[in-house]
């Protein structure tokens, strides 16, 4: 029964997969690319790449060409990093997206650009949201992120992300102008809200607790696996009157989606919840902004506003001459006449 299970889950999984990876190809050929508007990621680099040797009239190449060999390039680092079934998910994801992109190609006539970065960005976040609660990828500045932080563990996904959509608007800006690069802007927004909201609501951190007498393998795998600390909270059983561990850690979203997988292939027993963190600061995080910057702030500003103080004082002063000096010569006028 438990294999029959699984092997529905993971059939599930496939058809996320398969099913958000269609709409991103519909995204990408039928709004993003035959209106000039690159999509974030690795997709939008091989998009715009690609018209851009068309425009300084070098040669053709699909952007599904281009996307294939930037992938297949870190994949065997992701391999090394991440393991063989991130690999495998990876691989397969990679395949049916280019495939996706050089062939899923329907003619949906929307030529207004603002339509086409928003509906595309819907159908883009909604598929790429699928893709990830699937346990899938499709490689892309993810999976850039993912190998990076093996070897550094301070090195945010997020960020890593944010690059990569960075360089695809200033290439969007170089090659498409800066009307196709705001609605490039646009759509790289828009698309990572919605695939936010698919996966968890749009909340951002989670803090996870978990309770199991596996709970060292479990932190384990947190530390080495997803690049977290975690910590161990004592905790008593009101029934059964048991010590038990709580484990409690921190994960932003791009982490949170593959600890419920792990700890149930380490105990399916344990017990897991989280919760919504409104913010978190710290290594990892939000940095927190220290005691001593405060107070060089606060100082900067006591010293403007006394700089301003002396200066209005100064001005009541002058005004004050001025109106003596001229009192004086009136009551000279007056003497003279006289």
């Amino acid at each position: 029964m438990k294999i029959k299970n699984k092997f529905l889950k993971e059939s599930l999984n496939f058809v996320y997969i398969i099913v958000g990876i269609f709409l991103m190809g519909i995204a990408f050929n039928s709004f993003f690319y035959t209106n000039n508007i690159a999509p974030g990621g690795f997709g939008g680099l091989a998009a715009l790449i690609s018209d851009l040797f068309v425009k300084l009239d070098w040669f053709y190449i699909s952007p599904s060409i281009i996307y294939l060999f930037f992938n297949l390039i870190l994949i065997f680092f992701a391999f090394k990093a991440q393991g063989l079934k991130y690999f495998l998910y990876s691989v397969f994801g990679i395949l049916v997206y280019s495939t996706c992109i050089e062939f899923v190609k329907f003619n949906l006539n929307v030529n207004d650009l603002f339509l086409a970065s928003i509906f595309g960005a819907l159908l883009m976040g909604l598929g790429m949201g699928l893709v990830v609660r699937g346990g899938g990828s499709t490689g892309g500045g993810e999976m850039l992120g993912k190998i990076l932080a093996t070897y550094n563990p301070d090195i945010s996904i997020g960020k890593i992300i944010l690059i990569v959509d960075f360089i695809v608007l200033a290439l969007s800006f170089a090659t498409y102008g800066i009307i196709n690069s705001l609605y490039t802007l646009i759509a790289i927004y828009l698309a990572s809200k919605v695939t936010d909201i698919v996966i968890d609501g749009g909340k951002g951190t989670k803090a996870y607790y978990i309770i199991s007498d596996k709970h060292e393998e479990i932190a384990d795998v947190i530390l080495h696996k997803l690049y977290r600390g975690a910590t161990l909270i004592d905790g008593k059983g009101v029934y059964s009157k048991k010590e038990r561990n709580i484990l409690m850690c921190l994960l932003n979203k791009y982490e949170a989606r593959n600890l419920r997988k792990l700890v149930f292939e380490i105990d399916d027993k344990a017990f897991l919840f989280c919760t919504s963190v409104s913010e978190a600061y710290g290594e990892g995080f939000s940095k927190i902004v220290s005691y001593s910057k405060v107070l060089k702030v606060k100082a900067k500003i006591e010293k403007k506003e006394k700089e301003e103080t002396e200066n209005i004082k100064l001005i009541e002063d002058i005004n004050k001459n001025v109106i003596s000096v001229s009192d004086k010569k009136n009551e000279e006028e007056i003497k003279n006449n006289e």
